[in-house]
């Protein structure tokens, strides 16, 4: 289990580089415009490389979210706001409130909760002047937390299962 973690979380750090072009390292998906989610579950490569290009690399910039979800073939259902891309179980919601702004991730997968919980939290954390970070992480992957970019929160929590999918949230919050 500690070397499958450990090649995971090496694979999760290789993932997050970037072309020399600057654009992100997940591809867009051919498809139609979609106004609700597809049918097939991420993987941890996957799901962490578009919650890093998406949410973390253009954090608190929504506009600059909205572009690259455009690019990477989502789509935003006029009805909710919320972005999908028709093929793959996954959706985004961009937001402002009362706790700043957020961009919001919810998918389903069948990799294990608690390396999920692992593979976001190294994929999100920005440690202090001194590299440190503080992560916490549930031991049954229930939930994750850290610092991330420009003084937000990462959250990942483990929602449960519906019609036999496991489903997961991730999110960014609280810049104002």
């Amino acid at each position: 289990m500690r070397s499958s973690l450990a090649c995971l979380v090496m694979l999760m750090l290789a993932a997050c580089q970037t072309t020399t072009s600057g654009s992100s390292t997940a591809s867009a998906p051919s498809n139609v415009v979609a106004t609700k989610p597809g049918a097939r579950p991420l993987d941890a490569m996957v799901s962490t490389s578009l919650f890093r290009s998406i949410c973390v690399a253009t954090y608190p910039n929504l506009p600059k979210a909205k572009q690259v979800l455009a690019e990477l073939g989502f789509a935003q259902n006029p009805t909710t706001g919320t972005y999908y891309d028709g093929k793959r179980d996954v959706s985004f919601k961009l937001g402002s409130g009362q706790s700043g702004k957020s961009c919001s991730m919810v998918f389903s997968s069948k990799e294990e909760p608690s390396e999920l919980a692992i593979a976001f939290s190294v994929a999100s954390t920005v440690g202090d002047k001194n590299g440190s970070a503080n992560v916490l992480v549930h031991p049954q992957g229930k939930f994750a937390e850290t610092k991330s970019v420009g003084g937000s929160s990462m959250r990942f929590q483990h929602r449960g299962r519906i019609n036999n999918k496991s489903y997961f949230n991730a999110s960014l919050v609280g810049v104002k």
